[in-house]
């Protein structure tokens, strides 16, 4: 049974005489924890280029600037360099700003590691420790300054750093569990590999008469344990010099987090209905992108009225569920890569040869030569196939409470009866499917459908996506990323700076459940409220976040229960708006209607106020950060927390009298 992710965030904050709260390698947390917890597994990794930042940097970034001219990135360095290094079972690729690859701890230590600006600036004694592993000397005197720091600060002793010590101290534990922990109770791995780092003063002298050497026998106990683990280190570096490449190429190494939907008479509650009737708002020369699980764009809620309803607004599907293969050459063969892009891999062979060219040249990912791979065309059997596993129930949802319009006097009408009609019911629709049919997304997919959207926007003469509905939630662990300041929060940020609206769920971590809580009086309680709750992206400053709230009553019920609350963790006020959340009755593949629940469902509403306004104003259209502050100005106040509600609830109609 492995080690608790308690058991080994206490590893990595404590030792030398203090616990602290944050780590200094470039391993985030969270990764330090999955090796733990899966000692001989691969994991998927998302590692960010090494990017110099200060004078002291001043060679290397002569170097990157040298390679910009010949148009190698920092992401192609990185990508070149494990593609040399790594087996193809690593399956590494890359988009505009960072490589994805599948390591084992082993390949973490040896190849990653060396790579990163912390073995190159903070450690500095590589090399030095992995020859020093080979000699039972130096092995014997590691092992007796790694106990020392287990009681006291290490401040450079005998030229090494506390940074070395720790990061022995880590990996000889991780590499030790690798051989022997894996069919131990937990417990017993916390008393012998965690406990002799909690205790802050020196072990308490016995009755046991000290060794030979004068050690204590309570001191002995944690230096046989530090000799294991150096031992541990010395058996994982074998015949390995310890040198990485010539410059630190790697930031970061954090986990390729998955992305899951945040699921949980709206209209008239924002006053969208009032909206289209006063103001006779037109929204056709707006395109809105749905980063989603798919649209059945067959629905008739999307037929184009315009177009005598042959056509839908569903302009154009890209699929992003493939894009790990894609952007690895050896995942080229996998056999969850759909028929319809091998297909055309082998119908176009320079298509193949440019984006092999493009893959391993190290130069900036250029998207051309995978859109035409990626892209779903009206009609391929395989979008029926998408549907009928399964796929699409949420995002088809989503762009319902956005952009349906659904008549009783169509052909096929609406069951009931009666008309379902989004907030835009002529808006254009772009389908971005980030998550498959069986439920299955990560981070980097998300990434590279937001970089996407630049590259279309950047490839007109005028932006042909106007905003994006992100109804996804990445959770945010506090102990790996700053705040707002994580890989996909971070694109988020770009987009918003190149003119395009982004509106995100806030995520439904707003209630944490404990089954058969027992409280006072035997009271028994289901779960907890939750704070600092909001999920990535709805952490990015720049987008809109949007929590839930009732469908038809947000002033009596207020905020959802379940909608997640600010503050962020680094102390700014979110979510931005709430809007409704709850048993929302929207589009469902195959023609169908269903009801939702989820801060999914709000966003969309948030979404669809946004391209109201830029409808109404046209001079907005390229502002995301004008459209926010109109949005949230003209929100109506429900009389809660600033935490729970954001500026309070949105009011379409408000919003397009404010301008």
């Amino acid at each position: 049974m492995p080690l608790t992710r308690t058991d080994v965030t206490a590893l990595l904050f404590a030792g030398g005489g203090a616990r602290r709260f944050t780590q200094d390698s470039p391993v985030l947390p969270d990764v330090w924890v999955a090796y733990a917890q899966s000692p001989n597994r691969r994991l998927d990794l998302l590692l960010t280029p090494y990017h110099p930042s200060s004078a002291t940097d001043a060679p290397h970034r002569r170097n990157l600037v040298e390679g910009a001219a010949a148009g190698v990135s920092p992401v192609g360095r990185l990508a070149t360099y494990l593609k040399d290094r790594l087996p193809t079972r690593s399956n590494v690729g890359q988009n505009q700003t960072g490589v994805v690859a599948r390591c084992d701890f082993e390949t973490l230590v040896r190849v990653l590691l060396p790579a990163s600006s912390f073995w190159d600036g903070r450690l500095g004694h590589g090399v030095e420790i992995a020859r020093n592993l080979r000699d039972p000397v130096e092995r014997e005197r590691l092992a007796r300054l790694l106990a020392a720091d287990a009681r006291t600060a290490a401040h450079e002793p005998d030229g090494i750093s506390p940074g070395e010590l720790w990061l022995l101290r880590v990996v000889g534990t991780l590499a030790e569990l690798r051989r022997a922990g894996a069919e131990r109770p937990a417990a017993e791995l916390r008393e012998e590999f965690v406990e002799p780092w909690l205790d802050d003063d020196p072990p308490e002298q016995d009755d046991e008469p000290p060794l030979r050497d004068g050690t204590a026998s309570g001191e002995f106990r944690t230096l046989a344990l530090c000799r294991r683990l150096i031992d541990a280190v010395g058996r994982l570096l074998e015949d390995w010099d310890g040198r990485g490449p010539a410059e630190p190429l790697l930031y970061q190494v954090g986990l390729n987090r998955p992305a899951r939907l945040a699921v949980r008479q709206s209209a008239r509650a924002v006053k969208a209905d009032a909206v289209v009737r006063l103001f006779e708002t037109r929204c056709s020369g707006l395109t809105w992108a749905v980063l989603d699980d798919g649209i059945d764009r067959r629905h008739p809620a999307f037929a184009d009225r315009a177009a005598g309803g042959t056509a839908s607004r569903v302009r154009r599907v890209f699929d992003f569920t493939q894009i790990r293969h894609l952007l690895a050459e050896d995942g080229w063969g996998d056999p969850h890569l759909p028929l319809r892009t091998r297909r055309r891999l082998d119908a176009h062979p320079g298509l193949r040869r440019d984006l092999r060219r493009s893959l391993s040249s190290g130069r900036s990912f250029d998207w051309s030569l995978v859109q035409e791979l990626i892209e779903v065309g009206a009609g391929e059997d395989e979008e029926d196939e998408l549907i009928r596993d399964g796929g699409g129930l949420h995002g088809t949802h989503v762009a319902g409470i956005l952009a349906a319009d659904w008549r009783p006097d169509d052909l096929a009408p609406p069951p009931g009866g009666e008309s379902v009609v989004g907030l835009c019911p002529d808006l254009n629709l772009i389908d971005l499917r980030v998550i498959d049919a069986r439920g299955r997304g990560d981070e980097f997919a998300v990434i590279a459908a937001l970089q996407f959207v630049r590259h279309l926007n950047a490839t007109a003469h005028q932006p042909v996506v106007h905003g994006v509905n992100v109804s996804l939630a990445i959770a945010h662990d506090v102990t790996n990323y700053a705040c707002g300041r994580t890989p996909v929060c971070l694109e988020c940020e770009r987009l918003v700076g190149d003119g395009v609206v982004v509106v995100a769920a806030a995520g439904n971590e707003g209630y944490a459940a404990r089954d058969g809580a027992v409280g006072p009086a035997g009271l028994t309680f289901g779960g907890d409220y939750r704070t600092s709750s909001i999920s990535d992206p709805g952490n990015a400053e720049a987008v809109l976040t949007v929590g839930a709230t009732h469908r038809s009553a947000p002033h009596s019920y207020g905020v959802s229960y379940f909608s997640g609350r600010g503050p962020t963790g680094d102390g700014r006020a979110k979510p931005d708006l709430v809007a409704p959340g709850e048993k929302i009755v929207s589009c469902a593949p195959n023609g169908r209607l269903a009801t939702r629940d989820g801060t999914s469902m709000a966003a969309p509403h948030v979404s669809g106020a946004a391209a109201l306004l830029m409808a109404r104003n046209a001079e907005f259209i390229g502002r995301p950060a004008r459209v926010k502050d109109v949005l949230c100005r003209s929100a109506t106040d429900l009389g809660r927390e600033r935490y729970f509600q954001g500026h309070g609830m949105l009011d379409v109609l408000r919003a397009l009298q404010a301008v």
